[in-house]
């Protein structure tokens, strides 16, 4: 490109030449950076000792994928063909613009008749016309082997579900053409490049180097140097020899080169059969990519088929999906509305049950109520006095077991001792309670009895009862309760008449929950259970 567009730059031609090096290595080393970035090597889940450099799962989503593909294949072809088309057009412009020139000289100059050789126009003719033939022909080749395989990739990048579809021997075939470029490069060079009478001449004069100059005619050699079109070189002949060169202008006469015989016969016999051998080897070649031409264009209408064919069957398949997401909308709301009649089915349900269980009790209570009446009608007044009489004496052991109690505890949760021995374990009883004791209030006298309460049962562990002197005692721990772990427990020595009080207690409050009072809660009030409403956070 720069010996033919600028020709006198040539003395700096090695400078120049280490610049464009160091700037394609430049441009191929960034080029190349991200791939250095995308692909790793990865070993392949199904087949052991096996791995790949690969760009699996190199991308966080398919926009940065499409933007690295579309690079790749600008680098790879939309760049190489604009820069090769631009080149080639620029060489063929600037012989075309000497050409015009050298023309117009030639028809200007007064001695347009008599010339040397070397100005001769057809060379210059010839070599823009073999010019404008080798560019059509370059860039055609690098688009014709590029174009399928970057038509292949731009589909796979817009529509890769039907991309998938092509058969894998086309882009197998599709591959292979992209990187023959390089080889076919070399053939159009060299078809444009090399003379058939340049290279025949050429191998007569390596053959026929040791055959004396008396055997050929010096009529010959003056006759094939003007056939030939070759221009002499004036430096280096003599004044006599030189205007022997410089003829004058007349209509040229094909005349026979003489007849000589020469020991390279032979061999140019030969090299003519192997050209010959190499001329059929080029026809079949262009044959077969005429039938491979053939095949891609079959499998393209089969493609082509197949693509309106999977076409097709999309729409269909989406018309069918949108008919089943009417069923399924319509089907969600029938069982939405079946679900809320199911809710309000159960909440009537639960409802009527709740009444039924009110009026149940109501009824037992009014049992009770009108049995109590007919006893107390029935019973004459001496019964009645001797029933106020053992209720008050029931009252008094009542008051009486109370105060009793209130100097115990009642320790839920620690372990039976597995020792045989009674005593013994009577004696690991009362060091756990008084370990226990200590840490909830260490001024706590000493309990005077600790003993189980019930029946010793495997797998179970029977309550400790602890008894004191005072009740001050027991009222100090129940008051520090709260700093027992989660498996032990202190509570309050209660008579059977208050723990039936309390029971009956929590049932009336989860009844009054379960109404909607969820606001209520048990509280010790003088020491007397009382359902209370719980305290809210201004009152607190």
């Amino acid at each position: 490109f720069f010996a033919i567009l600028y020709p006198l730059r040539l003395p700096i031609a090695r400078k120049r030449s280490k610049i464009m090096l160091s700037l394609a290595w430049i441009i191929a080393l960034l080029c190349s950076l991200p791939q250095s970035l995308v692909f790793r090597v990865m070993s392949h889940p199904k087949v052991p000792d096996f791995q790949q450099c690969v760009s699996f799962e190199a991308f966080a989503n398919q926009h940065q994928e499409l933007a690295y593909n579309v690079f790749c294949l600008g680098a790879v072809y939309f760049l190489p063909l604009t820069i090769i088309s631009v080149c080639y057009a620029c060489i063929f412009y600037e012989i075309s613009k000497n050409s015009k020139e050298n023309s117009e000289k030639y028809h200007q100059s007064d001695h347009s008749r008599v010339m040397l050789r070397r100005s001769d126009q057809r060379p210059l003719a010839r070599a823009r016309r073999r010019t404008l033939r080798m560019t059509v022909t370059i860039v055609t080749v690098f688009a014709c082997c590029w174009l399928p395989y970057a038509t292949m990739t731009l589909w796979y990048m817009l529509d890769r579900k039907s991309a998938v579809h092509v058969s894998a021997r086309v882009q197998d075939l599709f591959f292979i053409m992209a990187v023959s470029n390089s080889c076919m490069d070399p053939l159009v060079y060299g078809s444009y490049i090399i003379d058939p009478r340049t290279f025949k001449r050429t191998i007569r004069k390596l053959f026929c180097i040791h055959v004396s100059p008396s055997d050929i005619p010096d009529a010959s050699c003056s006759l094939s140097t003007i056939q030939s079109h070759s221009s002499p070189d004036l430096s280096k002949l003599s004044a006599t020899t030189a205007d022997s060169h410089i003829t004058v202008r007349h209509p040229k006469r094909k005349q026979p080169l003489p007849d000589y015989e020469c020991a390279c016969a032979n061999e140019i016999q030969s090299i003519k059969s192997e050209l010959g051998r190499i001329s059929e080897l080029l026809e079949k070649y262009v044959g077969s990519n005429e039938l491979i031409m053939n095949k891609m264009q079959e499998s393209l209408k089969d493609v082509n088929t197949q693509i309106s064919d999977l076409k097709l069957c999309n729409e269909q398949t989406k018309q069918l999906i949108c008919e089943n997401t009417i069923q399924i909308n319509e089907i969600k709301s029938s069982t939405t509305n079946i679900v809320k009649g199911q809710q309000e089915l159960h909440s009537t349900v639960s409802q009527l049950e709740k009444q039924v269980q009110e009026d149940g009790k109501k009824i037992v209570s009014l049992e009770l109520d009108l049995n109590a009446f007919k006893q107390s009608s029935l019973q004459p007044e001496s019964s009645k006095i001797n029933n106020q009489l053992y209720s008050n004496e029931q009252i008094i052991k009542e008051v009486i077991d109370r105060k009793a109690r209130e100097k115990n505890i009642i320790i839920v949760g620690v372990p039976e001792q597995t020792v045989s021995d009674v005593q013994t374990r009577l004696t690991n009883d009362e060091l756990e309670v008084w370990n226990i004791i200590t840490k909830l209030c260490q001024d706590t006298p000493k309990p005077i009895k600790v003993f189980r309460i019930g029946k010793y049962t495997t797998g179970k562990h029977r309550s400790i009862k602890v008894c004191f002197n005072t009740s001050d005692a027991a009222k100090n721990i129940l008051k520090n309760r709260d700093k027992l772990t989660q498996n032990l427990n202190v509570y309050s020595d209660q008579t059977p008449a208050q723990q039936l009080y309390l029971r009956s207690l929590k049932e009336e409050l989860t009844c009054r929950q379960n109404d909607g009072e969820t606001d209520l809660t048990i509280k010790y009030v003088h020491g007397t259970p009382t359902i209370v409403k719980k305290p809210t956070k201004n009152s607190e």
